[in-house]
């Protein structure tokens, strides 16, 4: 799938409705036929932004970032680069090594959805104000120090998304929150997911975006 317009086709597919502009590719493979076959594959997406988004913006209202909850409800946040992999079955849909960023946020997101039952259960990393923080990161040798190495942000959350998806609970860890790169790595792993996922489907096609 090629989409010069992200926004409208995840609504034509009737994905989601929360996405403005951008570009879309999508490129997945499988093994069968019929609505249980499993399908696996990547996609990347470029400069779209996210409107209207209720569960980030609990997670950033819990994290006191007010002002960028507020823009969620009026022009949206933009985001110049979304990758990840995505395994389908049936009605159940993982995400893994989903990563996504922009000036004003960086996130990462992993975990299951039923599109049957319109329920997910999500989790991962969230960290405000990316743009500073990759700047700081970038300090010669203390940068790399305080940051957890090069991608990481400076200061970060861990965050849960479980439920419904229309009104799902949200949890935010905030002692990650105050936590630099470097101890958030030892504490958790490096990342906001949980141990043991898989690695990243890489597609030919999209090894030089990713």
């Amino acid at each position: 799938l090629d989409a010069s317009n992200a926004g409208a086709a995840l609504r034509a597919l009737d994905v989601t409705d929360r996405v403005r502009g951008g570009t879309l590719r999508v490129r997945g493979s499988t093994s069968g036929a019929g609505p249980q076959a499993v399908i696996e594959g990547g996609v990347v997406m470029d400069d779209y932004t996210i409107v209207d988004a209720p569960a980030l913006a609990r997670i950033l209202n819990a994290m006191s970032v007010t002002g960028l909850a507020e823009l969620l409800s009026g022009e949206g946040i933009s985001f110049g680069n979304l990758t990840g992999s995505f395994h389908k079955q049936g009605d159940k849909l993982r995400l893994w090594d989903m990563r996504t960023a922009g000036g004003a946020l960086g996130l990462t997101l992993e975990g299951d959805i039923n599109l049957a039952k319109d329920t997910a259960r999500l989790n991962g990393t969230i960290v405000p104000v990316y743009g500073v923080n990759r700047i700081l990161g970038q300090i010669p040798l203390l940068g790399d120090l305080l940051s957890g190495g090069p991608g990481q942000g400076l200061f970060a959350a861990t965050w849960t998304v479980e439920g419904p998806l229309a009104d799902p609970a949200v949890s935010v860890n905030p002692l990650a929150l105050l936590t630099p790169g470097f101890l958030r790595n030892l504490f958790f792993g490096g990342g906001g997911g949980a141990p043991g996922e898989r690695a990243p489907v890489i597609i030919p096609e999209m090894e030089n975006q990713r």
